[in-house]
């Protein structure tokens, strides 16, 4: 019988902890709908999609050197695959929108969403800067 290698017993370890990760904690509760919906005007607020769809592309390019490394072959396929990539992020930013959403529900309560400096701002809030 063969005694499995350290760097396959590893790899099991590093795969079964990315999956644990990735389950999420278990039995947690789904916060309540008032929750999520602060939650979103929040990230509404902050313009959390649109910081995401600027961001993306400048990353991308800070990321060519990198991965490119002065081989034409793979800057030609950089060139040509980043466009596809940045449309499939961009296709799922209401996905990652309702990820954070649903952290910051968990996390935070209704009036501490509520009265975050980015929604205080807003039109029928209360300001810091109405308070003085």
């Amino acid at each position: 019988m063969r005694k499995p290698s350290c760097k396959h017993s590893w790899i099991r370890t590093a795969c079964l902890t990315i999956c644990l990760l990735a389950a999420g904690p278990a039995g947690a509760q789904s916060p309540s709908p008032e929750a999520m919906a602060a939650a979103r005007e929040l990230i509404v607020t902050m313009r959390a999609a649109d910081y995401f769809k600027t961001l993306m592309p400048a990353i991308m390019q800070q990321l060519k050197p990198a991965i490119v490394q002065n081989r034409p072959q793979v800057e030609r396929d950089y060139d040509a695959i980043m466009p596809l990539l940045l449309d499939s992020m961009n296709a799922r930013v209401n996905e990652m929108i309702d990820q954070i959403a649903a952290l910051y529900a968990r996390n935070f309560s209704v009036e501490e969403l509520r009265s975050s400096p980015s929604t205080a701002d807003r039109p029928g809030r209360n300001s810091c800067r109405s308070c003085r």
